[in-house]
């Protein structure tokens, strides 16, 4: 939960704006670095430009040959509705150009991807991935480009039989790994009866966002084609509150933690929290917080609050992941 208030050959992944009036001359820019980030098995890569964001998501374990599945998501931005409405057209006119004759629109969401196997000889490479517009019809200029690494072979072979995690957090990466086979759309995931989509899967794991509206203890369920399977599942949910996100030089404030979901636990629950910005949290910015059973009410809810103090004017953020591996019963 966020606080503001809470080895192998060269593939090449290409975003493409199309420009229904082009202009007559190519206008040279110097292209941006996507961001890149990895979080339980999934690889975002966010691309911005003037109309918002762009994110494409993959799965962390990409290996030559693999049958992939993806998604993409735009955020348009603007001052009101019509300045977003305008600009998420903008976004809607992205394709992206995944190479061996593949590609898709933005708008349609969701895409499939197989990356050819490279060269015995070749030992690591990566996948380049560029936002490139359309200026006129002989020339596109690059906007954004990442490279992202690729596998000249799966380091695991698909498992036998699916795995769910022990718990996982709303609105984060959840990971079941299993015989997939790297078609999301034949895929299923619901998680106390809410059904989930899948934003990304390999041969090897799916990847779904944990729900929201679902807390505590409850039922999961996949299945992939005929194959169906179901869990137990915690789902902890975290918010943050605090009296406000922008604070003065000097001033402090107070900050709550409340972890829900967590009826019945006999084990600690590790939750790591960081901070940046102008401020410095009590216990640390990058800590560790412990959730023992005895500090859990009825409700299954623990509390905590930490002391803020700036030590510059302005906003500060802080995130808080509970960590899957201390793996607690639920």
């Amino acid at each position: 939960m966020d606080l503001w208030m809470s080895r192998t050959a060269f593939f090449l992944l290409t975003i493409i704006t199309f420009v229904p009036s082009v202009a007559q001359n190519s206008i040279s820019i110097s292209p941006s670095p996507g961001e890149i980030t990895t979080e339980g098995g999934l690889r975002t890569i966010i691309f911005v430009n003037p109309s918002g964001l762009v994110k494409v998501f993959l799965p962390e374990d990409i290996a030559a040959g693999d049958t992939i599945s993806g998604t993409v998501t735009i955020e348009p931005i603007g001052k009101d509705n019509q300045e977003r409405s305008n600009n998420q057209k903008v976004l809607n006119g992205y394709a992206i150009d995944l190479g061996n004759g593949v590609s898709t629109s933005v708008e349609k969401q969701t895409f499939i991807w197989t990356p050819r196997p490279g060269r015995p000889s070749t030992e690591s490479k990566y996948i380049t991935i560029r936002i490139v517009e359309i200026l006129n019809e002989n020339g596109k200029s690059p906007v954004s480009l990442a490279s992202i690494p690729i596998a000249p072979k799966a380091k695991i072979p698909a498992p036998l039989r699916f795995k769910f995690p022990m718990l996982g957090q709303t609105g984060r990466p959840m990971v079941v790994t299993g015989p997939f086979d790297g078609n999301a759309s034949n895929t299923k995931c619901a998680i106390g009866g809410t059904m989930l989509p899948v934003i990304a899967e390999s041969p090897r794991q799916a990847i779904c966002t944990s729900p929201w509206q679902v807390v505590g203890v409850t039922e999961i369920k996949m299945s992939e084609g005929r194959k169906e399977t179901t869990g137990r599942y915690r789902n902890v949910g975290i918010s943050l509150s605090a009296p406000k996100t922008n604070l003065i030089k000097g001033e402090t404030a107070t900050m709550t933690v409340t972890v829900s979901g967590l009826q019945g636990i006999t084990n600690n629950i590790q939750i790591q929290m960081i901070t940046t910005g102008g401020v410095n949290t009590q216990g640390g910015n990058t800590q560790m917080i412990q959730i023992m059973p005895s500090m859990v009410d009825p409700n299954g809810i623990s509390i905590r609050t930490f002391t803020l103090n700036a030590i510059k004017s302005g906003n500060f953020n802080v995130t808080c992941n509970v960590q899957v591996f201390a793996k607690p019963k639920p």
